[in-house]
C-alpha cells in the first residue's frame, strides 16, 4: 500500500520552554520515507493540567507565511487541556527543503510529497505512544493539512477524531475553479506530459466515482490501478473509509478563494455530511476571525469521549 512505512522509533526529544499553560518539547526523527532523506520535526505542546492522554495532531497549511501563526494556534489547545503535537509538514523551511513539490506540475512528485506527510505523521504517532500517551489519536488539519489530514485517517487505525478546516476534495474543481492560477499555469505548460488541462481533467474525473466504488478498504489502494495518478491523493478518494470509523468535524469559510465551492460540497458528501460550522471571512482570514470559535468547539469535540 502507497501509504505504508517502516519505523524504528528513534526520535530526539528537547525541552524548549515553559509557560503558565503548558511545557513545550520538539521531536526530530529521520523521515520514513526514504526517497526524499530529511529529518522530520514536530512540536509537542504538553499541558501542565491534563483533561486527557489522548494527543492532538495539528496540521498546518501550504507555505512559510503563516507558520507562526498555525504554530501558535496549536498550543491554544494545550491550555484546555489536550496535549497537542505541530507537524511540520515536508518542504517547510524548517526541514531544508528549497522547493515545494505539493505545487509541482508533476504529479509523480506531488504523490510522492503526500505520501512522505502521510508517512511521517504516522511515524509521530509511534514516536508519542512510546512517550506513554493513549494509542486513539485526534487529527487536526487546515486547508493542505486537512488534505493530508483526511488521508492519514483513512490509513491509520490510531486516528479516531478528526477536524477538518477550510479544505475539501476533488482536484477537478481546487485547481480548475479555485483561484490557484501558478497550479493551472504550470499545468498548461506541460498538459502534453500529463494530460492536465481542464477538458481532459473532467474527462478523467468521469471516472473518478468507480474507483471510488472500487476502494471498499484502503488494504485495495495499490491494487486498483486509477485512472490517473490523482485519484491516489485526492482526499476525495478517502473520504467514505472514515464514515463508519472516524469522527468527523468541519470547518468553512463563508468566503474561500482557494477551495470553491464545489470542493466543499463534495467532500462533505462523501464524509457522510458531518458536523458542519461557518467561519466568516476567506480561506485565511477566517482563522484569524473565528479561532475563539474553532478552538472551543474543536475542544469540546475531543473532549466529549
Amino acid at each position: 500500500m502507497f501509504y505504508d512505512y517502516s519505523f524504528e522509533r528513534n526520535y530526539k526529544k528537547k525541552f524548549l520552554k515553559e509557560n503558565k499553560s503548558f511545557k513545550e518539547y520538539i521531536i526530530e526523527f529521520e523521515s520514513p520515507f526514504k526517497k526524499y532523506p530529511d529529518k522530520a520535526i514536530g512540536f509537542l505542546f504538553l499541558p501542565h493540567q491534563l483533561k486527557t492522554k489522548k494527543v492532538l495532531i495539528f496540521l498546518h497549511g501550504s507555505g512559510n507565511y503563516h507558520f507562526s501563526l498555525f504554530k501558535n494556534f496549536s498550543s491554544f489547545f494545550s491550555q484546555k487541556g489536550i496535549p497537542t503535537f505541530f507537524m511540520v509538514l515536508p518542504f517547510h523551511y524548517l526541514r531544508k527543503k528549497e522547493i515545494n513539490n505539493f505545487f509541482s506540475d508533476n504529479l509523480f512528485e506531488i504523490f510522492d510529497s503526500f505520501r512522505q506527510a502521510v508517512v511521517d505523521v504516522r511515524a509521530s504517532l509511534d514516536c508519542l505512544e512510546k512517550e506513554g500517551f493513549l494509542k486513539d489519536f485526534s487529527i487536526l488539519g487546515i486547508s493542505l493539512g486537512g488534505m493530508i489530514a483526511t488521508i492519514v485517517s483513512a490509513v491509520e487505525e490510531r486516528i479516531k477524531k478528526a477536524i477538518l478546516i477550510n479544505t475539501g476534495g476533488g482536484f477537478i474543481y481546487i485547481i480548475w475553479e479555485g483561484i490557484l492560477p501558478v497550479l493551472r499555469k504550470n499545468y498548461k505548460k506541460t498538459h502534453h506530459l500529463y494530460g492536465c488541462n481542464k477538458k481532459k481533467c473532467r474527462q478523467i474525473y468521469s471516472f473518478h466515482k468507480e474507483f471510488v466504488k472500487e476502494l471498499k478498504d484502503i488494504s485495495l489502494l495499490g491494487k486498483i490501478k486509477p485512472k490517473k495518478e490523482c485519484f491516489l491523493f485526492d482526499p476525495l478518494s478517502f473520504c467514505h473509509l472514515l464514515k463508519e470509523r472516524v469522527k468527523v468535524t468541519l470547518f468553512s469559510s463563508s468566503f474561500d478563494e482557494i477551495i470553491p465551492k464545489k470542493a466543499q460540497e463534495s467532500f462533505k458528501k462523501a464524509l457522510g455530511y458531518p458536523s458542519k460550522y461557518t467561519l466568516f471571512g476567506d480561506h485565511f482570514l477566517s482563522l484569524i476571525l473565528n479561532k475563539k470559535k474553532i478552538i472551543n468547539i474543536s475542544s469540546q469535540f475531543l473532549l466529549n469521549d
